[in-house]
């Protein structure tokens, strides 16, 4: 060379290595399959009494609703539990939440991974599992609520954003309530004896307009967050929620309370709902209360008392 060194020739040509590319997810599997994948791994788990207290005391929920909440398994290992649901002749792959780990010889084992809490059976309308929910002991930066989802593992299946169909004991009120959480919609339905539609959250709203069609004759109440006054996001879900169901010719209601953020608190605080009103919303999604206010005498005298725009200009000019 010419600046010295040396020049080393290579028999072959250099081999680039490909960049390990990320695997899709499997496609979920029937909801039939989900469920007896489901009923089966519940079965495996117990429920602590600490979450038996929560539930049944805190909560308020009968004995015959709670028998199917579990605990997340502490002492069984999550692989051990995997290897009895295949021993019983269950295929795990497109169940979400499960998913395939490497182990040190280079094969795959199937697990899953779950943060202490309870689980929360999500059902469809026909009383099959869909999908499921942990309810977290301790809180972290994503919240206390956690789908039981593996998109991102290796075999695993995204659980999507379902709707969790709570019926009562006994159906008393004919109307379908729709509110924020499955575990909610749980104790809202066995307190008001209607069947309510738990959303994974205010703005995945979407999903429950399928399930709205095999209730269509029905009266909706939305019941989300008192929140919603200071969160824009969850006002403008609820507005754009309830525009839809007009929209396809739902007669929709708006349940409104004080004392009390969300509905399953306000009727454990024994707060009759209907003593803090339910305020009904007209075709074009308007507040019938206010507009009763509008026809009122107090209303006619704000608006004659208050300055026009013409006004307000003639009083910037004087000053």
């Amino acid at each position: 060379m010419r600046n010295g060194g040396w020049l080393h020739k290579l028999e072959s040509a250099p081999v680039y290595i490909q960049g390990v590319t990320r695997e899709k997810p499997v496609p979920a599997a029937p909801m039939e399959v989900r469920d007896r994948v489901y009923r089966d791994f519940l079965s495996l788990l117990s429920l602590s009494s600490e979450h038996r207290n929560e539930l049944s005391v805190n909560r308020g929920l009968p004995e015959n609703v709670i028998k199917y909440f579990r605990s997340v398994p502490r002492a069984e290992r999550p692989w051990s539990i995997c290897k009895r649901l295949i021993d019983r002749g269950h295929s795990l792959e497109g169940i979400p939440g499960f998913y395939r780990a490497e182990n040190r010889r280079g094969g795959c084992y199937w697990t899953f991974s779950m943060k202490p809490g309870f689980i929360i059976p999500i059902l469809d309308t026909d009383g099959r599992i869909q999908a499921l929910q942990t309810r977290l002991d301790i809180p972290d930066s994503r919240g206390k609520y956690r789908l039981f989802s593996s998109s991102k593992k290796k075999a695993g299946s995204c659980s999507g954003v379902p709707v969790h169909v709570a019926k009562p004991n006994k159906l008393t009120d004919r109307r379908i309530w729709i509110t924020e959480g499955p575990l909610k919609a749980t104790i809202a339905s066995q307190y008001l004896g209607a069947v309510v539609l738990g959303l994974i959250g205010a703005t995945t709203w979407k999903p429950v307009l399928e399930v709205i069609e095999k209730y269509r004759k029905a009266e909706i109440v939305i019941a989300f967050d008192m929140d919603q006054t200071q969160n824009v996001w969850i006002a403008r879900a609820v507005r754009e929620l309830i525009n839809e169901l007009v929209s396809r010719g739902c007669k929709v209601m708006k349940a409104v309370w004080a004392g009390a953020k969300g509905v399953d608190d306000a009727l454990l605080a024994k707060k009759k709902l209907a003593q803090k009103k339910i305020v009904i919303i007209n075709e074009r999604g308007k507040d019938t209360g206010y507009r009763r206010y509008q026809k009122s005498e107090r209303y006619r005298k704000a608006i004659n008392n208050y300055p026009s725009k013409t006004d307000k200009r003639k009083r910037r000019r004087s000053i």
